[in-house]
């Protein structure tokens, strides 16, 4: 009994991840598709990772000065 609710465990798993991914990579196609086709759309896109990549170093200084 115990292994048929494993196997069904996995089994479920494994529908959801694809179900998940295939959504992620679907999504991800249309916003690639979306921001690359306008100059100004990906200079926006830029600037925001950038942004968000400048608070989360400021995240890691303080946190690294706060414990040493």
């Amino acid at each position: 009994m115990a292994t048929a609710q494993m196997a069904l465990l996995g089994t479920d798993n494994v529908c959801t991840e694809f179900v998940l991914y295939s959504t992620i990579g679907a999504l991800a196609g249309t916003f690639h598709e979306r921001f690359t086709s306008s100059p100004r759309a990906s200079a926006a896109l830029n600037y925001l990772a950038a942004t968000v990549y400048a608070v989360l170093a400021c995240v890691i200084i303080v946190e690294a000065v706060r414990q040493g």
